[in-house]
């Protein structure tokens, strides 16, 4: 290494010349004659050029990743976080429509809406289990309710709250007696608030209840998939459930605007909502009532709960009247406590169960009209026709002849022909001409489900009613399939007569007695008439369905119907004979389970030109000509005298 020498040049001190900043780093140890190759003494080195590279590439890197970021937060999920925005400063919520009202055949007012006022839980309230406990004492007198009910209906509503973001009815039904002072309780709290708002009135409600239905709540679930708001309430039964469409209308859309701390600022209707369309129904409100008044006399003093009546028009198949007891309000369905509705729902007799449409009954001696037009059709009999009956017929096994099966009248008739065979109700003959006996063939019960299905019976009518039953005409193949037994003579005379397995619906016997009454036509029976607008001009109007009209010849069918007109001067409804108008019909009692009965009666009237068909049932009743013939009488009675 280099030896150190004299610096060839010196600073001067005493010179007050400003020292420039690169004379301070002037390393005096740098030894003299420095190789300028090697960059010995230099004061700047240059940065190599792949810091450069490295430090650009760095820079791209951040710069595509920002940018995909964007594009993926402002393109790809753009529209959906400019929801999450919208929503955070604005909401959209559904205006429920008012729903459509419904009147009888003669614009009597069925279901009205009136004002009713809601508890309403605010969109954003936060309450804790010891606040919903708290607020459920406070309201339980108020509401009628009990705590425990109150509760869970509060933390459904809170639940509800964060996927609504609404606010959300927590009791529709308020009592306006009550209101003035829950409106003081639910100023102090905040979180609650209560609403007027358009509820249903069901006029007469346990009369109706049947045929009319009732609304209650819709599911979130359904709720969110349809056009429905979580607070909207949904037909349920009846015709509030069929023709919901209908009745509702369609829904409006009001958007709510807010500023940053959540305070209203603007509101607008986006949508506007149309009302629900108006039926007209073919009941008559006058004759529903007194149906639903007499079957209800007769099934107390009886001791019986349980029956059902159905009016038809047998011209054209509307329903007149339609009753099932026992009945139930369906204002109840939308009062604020659960205690009324749980006993109806726990009632042994099944108030709900609509016995008219849906209950399942074997026919008794009622189908014995419908047996006679099959064995005239058939040309096995004609109107002279005459059985001798003792009081029973006795018919050997067909495995073992010294089995002998026996299968009793009612009591000795001697020798029957069919009109008094229908009018006396004598079971030989109906046994003779269904099953056959001593030499002579009978229908069989091929050609009898043939006759029953043609007159409506093991069908669905497809009524606008929900829950109809299509009742049974059992055949060998059914019992086979479901009994895992053979077909025996004794099932087709027990069907002859309206027993064993054969069931129908009040609702079938009425059309297939309708089919009688009008010469032969089959309808489908219907209730709803019209659709009208507010001012009750006709938007559509429904026609009469023929189903079938090729049942019997109307020569034959006017043999059976002489028959059933028999059964009112001579015969089982005797009763009947003073009416002002004259009446044609047939009386049943039909057993079932340990030896106990119900109790039918089928009927038309006027005679010569029907414009009614009634059919009455009582359930353990004693018998048809006792407990069926005089709610009839009592019925038709009131319809003739009104007319």
């Amino acid at each position: 290494m280099l030896g150190l020498k004299k610096y060839k040049y010196k600073i001067n001190l005493k010179d007050r010349q400003m020292i420039e900043p690169d004379e301070i780093f002037l390393d005096s140890k740098n030894p003299m004659g420095f190789s300028k190759e090697t960059l010995e003494g230099v004061l700047e080195f240059p940065i190599k050029s792949r810091y450069f590279f490295i430090e650009f590439a760095v820079g791209i890197l951040i710069l595509t990743i920002f940018a995909a970021r964007l594009f993926f937060l402002s393109i790809i999920k753009g529209e959906y976080f400019w929801k999450i925005s919208e929503s955070n400063h604005s909401s959209r919520e559904l205006i429920a429509p008012e729903r459509g009202i419904i009147y009888d055949r003669d614009f009597e007012l069925l279901v009205a809406n009136v004002p009713r006022f809601s508890l309403i839980l605010k969109n954003g309230a936060m309450l804790d289990d010891e606040e919903i406990l708290d607020l459920a004492k406070k309201l339980s007198p108020l509401i009628q309710a009990d705590v425990a009910e109150i509760s869970d209906i509060f933390k459904e509503a809170i639940a509800g709250l964060a996927s609504q973001k609404s606010d959300i009815v927590i009791f529709p039904n308020v009592d306006p007696e009550k209101a003035l002072i829950l409106k003081s309780v639910l100023e102090k709290d905040g979180q609650l608030t209560l609403a007027s708002q358009k509820g249903r009135n069901y006029i007469d409600g346990e009369i109706f209840s049947h045929i009319i239905g009732y609304l209650g709540k819709i599911g979130r679930e359904l709720a969110d998939k349809n056009d429905y708001s979580y607070n909207d309430l949904i037909g349920k039964a009846g015709l509030e459930l069929l023709f919901e469409p209908l009745l509702r209308g369609r829904a409006g859309e009001l958007k709510r605007e807010f500023d940053a701390r959540g305070n209203l600022v603007a509101e607008r209707i986006v949508k506007q909502p149309f009302n629900g369309q108006n039926l007209v129904l073919s009941i008559n409100a006058g004759l529903q009532r007194k149906m639903k008044e007499s079957l209800a006399a007769r099934l107390e003093r009886r001791g019986s709960r349980a029956g059902a009546a159905v009016a038809m028009d047998p011209r054209n198949g509307e329903i007149l009247g339609l009753v099932s007891l026992p009945g139930f309000d369906n204002n109840l369905f939308l009062k604020t406590s659960s205690k009324d509705l749980k006993k109806i729902l726990s009632d042994s007799q099944k108030p709900l169960f609509n016995r008219a449409v849906a209950g399942e009954y074997p026919p008794g001696s009622t189908i014995k009209p419908l047996m006679a037009t099959a064995a005239l059709e058939e040309k096995i009999i004609d109107p002279a026709f005459q059985v001798f009956d003792p009081g029973y017929i006795s018919v050997p096994s067909l495995y073992d002849a010294s089995i002998i099966y026996t299968f009793k009248d009612w009591k000795y008739f001697g020798n029957v022909n069919m009109k008094r065979a229908i009018a006396e109700s004598a079971n030989v003959y109906f046994y003779t001409i269904g099953g056959g006996y001593e030499g002579f063939k009978g229908l069989g019960i091929e050609k009898i489900k043939t006759y029953f299905k043609k007159f409506g019976l093991g069908n669905l009518f497809g009524i606008d009613l929900n829950g109809e039953k299509s009742g049974l005409v059992p055949d060998p193949d059914w019992k086979l399939n479901v009994k895992k037994e053979l077909w025996f003579i004794g099932d087709t005379y027990n069907v002859s007569i309206g027993q064993g397995d054969l069931r129908v619906t009040p609702l079938q016997l009425a059309s297939a007695y309708a089919a009688l009454a009008n010469g032969g036509k089959l309808f489908k029976p219907r209730i709803l008439r019209e659709i009208v607008d507010g001012d009750k001009n006709i938007i559509q109007k429904f026609e009469p369905e023929i189903l079938n009209e090729s049942i019997a010849s109307s020569e034959n069918i006017e043999t059976v119907r002489e028959g059933m007109r028999e059964t009112v001067r001579s015969g089982s409804a005797t009763s009947l004979y003073s009416l002002p108008v004259q009446v044609a019909g047939k009386t049943g009692t039909a057993q079932f389970g340990n030896g106990k009965k119900h109790a039918w009666f089928g009927s038309f009237a006027p005679y010569q030109n029907p414009e009614i068909v009634l059919i009455v049932l009582v359930e353990e009743g004693e018998g048809g000509s006792v407990d069926a013939v005089p709610v009839a009488k009592d019925i038709l009675t009131w319809y003739f005298s009104k007319k």
